[in-house]
């Protein structure tokens, strides 16, 4: 098992100097420039007394702005980004919510970051026009970035079909809840009423909102007469559905069908209690957004959350011989259930992230002691390691998102502690986090580039700052009612006014 010494005085000493390079490119080559995101940067890299913490915070928060904003239409009264996850040159509508959405509430402060998010709120609205049903989409027509080379374009069989601008149509609801959750954390941090009244907006929302009553109906009610289906000719047996293209049967339960999960796999069975909570979660957002300029449409989108949450409780929890109540990961209506947990988010692990549970709800804890237990076929403890993985990547493969989760969902400093600690070894060498890595060895990882990952990592730290600062602040930096650190340019005016006055007194 993996052991860190968190408890001693030791630990996140301050060193002055950092083992861990910088990785961000140089400034003129940097895709998008926020003098707030650096200046947030700079003064947290002279405040962390964990100069290789405070060296990986600065390479990955920014990663996205850096090296995966690809198109700014700011000239048009309705701007369009285009955010590549790194490794291929497609817009994914889960990532490319978490890749920025650490940088909203910064975007009062900063028009052109302001701007630029909206321009990805706007393009997963026109993409999910275009297909509701898929995950992740080439760049538009007029945007000049070449598309690159699909191996699957001759082999998928979907319904409905791939269009033009389709990358891939694996059927995940988290894509919609991610466009939900974009759009209510920017109306959040601007109260921009423009977005309300964007024509093009409110018939995604819409758009979202039918397609997810098609996907509560049950196998049987829909057969020969499917909403969605996917075939893929492959030995992987998580890249295609059973059945023809439908996936494993359910029956109505009031839950949403999801044919794939946010780590890309086949469901087992189709029924995800994270990504159904994290749906209900989004409709409860954007009904808050529409209740004064629809009133009608944030009804209806309260009343399908209210049927979701209900039935969350009615299938989606079960007694374990050894936990007690526990959230499953999967079920079909029928009383099948799949438990277990994946690092891709949303996962069980991350329920209070989502919002949907207190942290310290009872059933959570039940399931976060499970899925953090060898009663987990996806987690693993490594010679190095110690996390959740997936099926996505195989056996033994940890994935940093999930200590991430831990870190974000946990009351322990001594926990959040050691996982900073274990973050801070896998990334030692890359500067970067990465996908997954191999629990007994930290230089065996799966893709080198991954914005995601990066961005949930600065999240984490943004977190632990605001929550717990005397774990990663040096002393003379913490907040205590007025902060001992003083930016220089505030000193320089207080001597100033001082001198000021002092020859006024004079004369």
């Amino acid at each position: 098992m993996v052991s860190f010494e968190v408890d001693n005085e030791n630990h996140m000493e301050e060193n002055v100097f950092s083992a861990i390079k910088d990785r961000r490119p140089n400034y003129k080559w940097r895709n998008f420039k926020s003098w707030v995101i650096d200046g947030i940067i700079q003064d947290f890299q002279k405040r962390m007394k964990d100069k290789d913490l405070a060296q990986l915070f600065a390479n990955c928060w920014p990663n996205t702005l850096d090296r995966f904003i690809r198109k700014i239409n700011n000239n048009q009264d309705t701007p369009r980004t285009f955010v590549v996850p790194g490794g291929i040159e497609v817009m994914f509508l889960r990532d490319s919510t978490m890749q920025v959405l650490s940088y909203v509430p910064y975007i009062s402060k900063d028009s052109d970051l302001k701007n630029m998010i909206l321009g990805v709120i706007n393009l997963q609205a026109e993409y999910i026009l275009e297909n509701p049903y898929a995950n992740s989409f080439y760049a538009p027509d007029d945007s000049g970035i070449s598309r690159p080379y699909n191996p699957w374009y001759n082999n998928d069989i979907s319904t409905p079909q791939r269009s033009e601008l389709t990358w891939q149509v694996k059927w995940q609801v988290d894509s919609l809840a991610s466009f939900l959750k974009l759009s209510y954390n920017f109306w959040v941090h601007t109260k921009d009423e423009s977005l309300i009244f964007n024509i093009t907006w409110r018939k995604a929302v819409r758009k979202v909102l039918a397609t997810l009553r098609d996907q509560q109906s049950g196998t049987i009610e829909e057969f020969e007469n499917v909403a969605y289906s996917f075939s893929r000719e492959s030995r992987n047996p998580g890249e295609t559905l059973s059945m023809g293209g439908i996936g494993m049967a359910v029956t109505r339960a009031g839950l949403i069908k999801s044919q794939f999960r946010s780590s890309d796999d086949s469901t087992t069975f189709p029924f995800i209690i994270s990504s159904n909570a994290m749906i209900a979660v989004e409709l409860e957002h954007v009904q808050e957004v529409l209740v004064k300029n629809d009133p009608k449409l944030a009804d209806e989108l309260g009343d399908l959350a209210i049927e979701i949450r209900k039935a969350i409780q009615d299938y989606g929890v079960v007694n374990h011989k050894k936990f007690g109540k526990i959230y499953a990961y999967e079920t079909d209506g029928f009383g099948s259930v799949n438990l277990m947990d994946d690092a891709a988010i949303p996962s069980l692990i991350s329920l209070p992230y989502l919002g949907f549970v207190d942290v310290n709800e009872p059933t959570y804890q039940n399931t976060r002691k499970f899925v953090l237990s060898e009663f987990n076929k996806y987690f693993f403890d490594g010679q190095f390691t110690t996390g959740i993985g997936s099926q996505h990547t195989g056996l033994g493969y940890v994935w940093p998102i999930s200590i991430c989760m831990r870190i974000l969902t946990s009351t322990d400093d001594d926990e959040i502690k050691s996982n900073l600690d274990q973050i801070k070894l896998l990334s030692l060498s890359s500067g970067l986090i990465h996908e997954a890595t191999w629990y007994n060895d930290t230089e065996n990882r799966t893709r080198e580039w991954f914005g995601a990952a990066n961005s949930l990592f600065g999240e984490v730290i943004l977190k632990v700052a605001h929550e717990r600062p005397h774990l990663i602040f040096s002393e003379n930096y913490l907040p205590s009612g007025i902060p001992v650190y003083i930016p220089g340019f505030l000193i320089l005016i207080a001597l100033v006014i001082f001198y000021s006055y002092v020859n006024a007194r004079l004369r």
